[in-house]
Order: structure tokens, then sequence, then C-alpha cells
């Protein structure tokens, strides 16, 4: 059902940092603030290595196997101060522990190739001039994944049905700490009708209900059914349809809201558990077509 086709890095992956002298935040969400004044120009500010000795520095390799000859996009989660001020650097080593190559650039969205002999690799973030940084997260991908698929807030394509063009049914999906998947496959699921994918990264900070409200400002007088597939966005089911009523909000049987009582479509389902990585899409799509028979 779901294809994880990118892999997401963040700061505290088995990485070596740069600490003296510096000061480290963390938010909940893993997004770090780096502030040293004092650091000299070309020291490595943090390292994320492809293979270490587990035995040695009890640690599983912090970045994931790629391909050789293979072309890949690195997106780095990077703001700086001063701007651009953060050299990355990609360091290609052979079985031998030989560097063969080296590429560096400052742009945070770039595109390589996996070179012939690699065995290993391993990313930097050098100091060029930088005061404070502001890190969400790496992010390795093929080079063809479209660029949106690396936002904070993914909508998938729109599946469009003949058999019912007046209904749209949404679903978000809250991304996985290692990784993003494009959900594949659900036609059988749910081809009867017209559906979205909306996946938002663990990372989201900002106002999800004010940036669905935007997304589905027009909808050409589609009725919208939106899906929640996680305890996590059950709030936003709920605050999004009591801003827009004529919306219809199904939540997971985790939300207690009393006031989804009063919305048109809801649903009391029992198909999220803490022990699944991704939604049930199996169990959600029984839910919904009963539903939409009880509707």
């Amino acid at each position: 059902m779901s294809d994880k086709f990118i892999n997401q890095v963040y700061w505290d992956s088995g990485a070596e940092a740069y600490y003296t002298g510096s000061q480290i935040s963390s938010s909940a969400r893993q997004r770090i603030h780096f502030v040293n004044r004092l650091m000299e120009a070309s020291a490595s500010i943090i390292e994320w290595e492809s293979a270490t000795s587990y035995q040695a520095a009890k640690t599983v390799p912090a970045l994931p196997i790629l391909q050789v000859n293979h072309q890949y996009r690195l997106v780095v989660g990077l703001k700086t101060d001063p701007a651009q001020t953060v050299l990355i650097r990609l360091d290609f080593f052979n079985l031998q522990g030989d560097r063969i190559k080296r590429l560096e650039f400052y742009n945070p969205n770039h595109q390589f190739v996996y070179p012939v002999g690699a065995y290993s690799y391993k990313i930097s973030l050098i100091n060029a001039g930088a005061t404070e940084l502001d890190f969400s997260r790496l992010q390795i991908a093929d080079a063809q994944t479209p660029a949106a698929a690396f936002a904070d807030l993914w909508p998938q394509g729109l599946h469009r049905s003949a058999a019912m063009p007046h209904d749209r049914f949404c679903f978000l999906v809250r991304d996985g700490k290692q990784s993003r998947s494009r959900d594949t496959g659900l036609a059988a699921q749910f081809g009867q009708f017209s559906y979205q994918v909306v996946n938002v990264a663990w990372q989201f900070t900002g106002d999800l209900v004010a940036e669905l409200g935007t997304h589905f400002a027009e909808l050409n007088g589609e009725k919208l059914h939106l899906v929640s597939t996680t305890p996590a966005t059950d709030q936003t089911v709920a605050q999004f349809c009591a801003l827009h009523p004529k919306v219809d909000g199904m939540v997971t049987d985790q939300c207690s809201d009393p006031d989804l009582a009063h919305y048109e479509w809801t649903g009391n389902t029992s198909w999220y558990s803490p022990e699944l990585v991704e939604p049930d899409w199996l169990t959600i799509s029984r839910a919904v077509k009963q539903q939409w028979k009880e509707g």
C-alpha cells in the first residue's frame, strides 16, 4: 500500500556535532536552534555517516543505503544567520575507507549521483561564517521526486471518480519520523470515490486548519469529506468541521471531542493502533463505506 520514498534524518540521528562553546536547544519536534559566535570557519558543525561500527560507537548508521550510479536529491531543512554561511559537504568513501569524491554546495536543495566505487558516504554541515542556525531535518530521495513532496504539508494528487464526481474524500496522514510514504494501490479500496491523501510532517508547526482551508478554498461544487487516519489529526478535523459546517468529518475512536456529535458525518472508528506504522487502509475503507451507506 505504501512506498517509503523519502528518508528523513535528524540532528540527533547518531550524528557527531560541534559542542564546544555551542548553545543548542531542541523543540519537542526535534527542530534545532544552534548558536556559536566563536566557532572558527571551516569547522564541522555536525556530520552524519552511512557506515559506523556498532561495537565501537554503539549507534546504527544515520544515513540510508544508496544505489551506485543512481541520482538522488538531498533537501536540507536549514536557515542560517547570516544567510548562506553554512556549506553542505558530501564525502564518498570506498571499501577501504579512502575518500573517492567530495561535493560542496550552499544550495539546500541539491541533486547528486552516488558514484561508482562508493561503499559509504558522509554528510557534513561546515561553518562558513554562521553565528547561528535553525535545522529541521535532512531528506534524501530519488531525484525525480516532486519538489512539493518535501514540504511539511503535501497534498498528493487527486484521484477523480466518474461514479461520484461531486464528493471528495480527503485522508489526513501524519508522517512517521524516519520516512515519508507515497500511498499507492488505494484505488482498490477507494476507487469508487474521488479521493486525495494529504501528508503532514510530524515536525509541522503551522496552522493546519488554516492551511487546509486555503487548499480546499475552491472545490468547484464538490462535497468534502475529511478523514483523520490517526489521533494526531483528529482535532484538526474537528476544528475544520466547526469552521466549515458543510464539511463532513470522520475521526478515530481515540477522539473524545463532544462537539463531534453535532457534525453531520462522523465516525467512532477503531482503525488506529499504536503498533501500526502506516494507516490501516482496509479498515478505514470499510468504515468510510459504511458511513456513506448510512448517510
